[in-house]
């Protein structure tokens, strides 16, 4: 994957939206959502329906390891 944490929009952010990670991947935001239903990237939901991703996760997914696990995914 050539995409780098620094190619999301805010310097340092603790979390990124489905769109803004969809961006810094150069994906549509369904093909975030197929990867979320996957369990290719763990996501937290905020209030039931937000869903954000941890930067930890975002960093741990482009750089090829797995970022699925427990607390936070579907």
């Amino acid at each position: 994957m050539n995409a780098t944490i620094n190619d999301f929009p805010a310097p340092n952010p603790l979390c990124f939206t489905r769109f803004e990670f969809a961006d810094a991947l150069r994906v549509s935001v369904r093909t975030v959502d197929r990867m979320i239903a996957d369990g290719e990237i763990r996501v937290r939901r905020i209030r039931g329906k937000a869903v954000r991703i941890l930067r930890s996760d975002a960093e741990r997914y482009l750089d090829g390891g797995s970022a699925t696990g427990n607390g936070g995914g579907r």
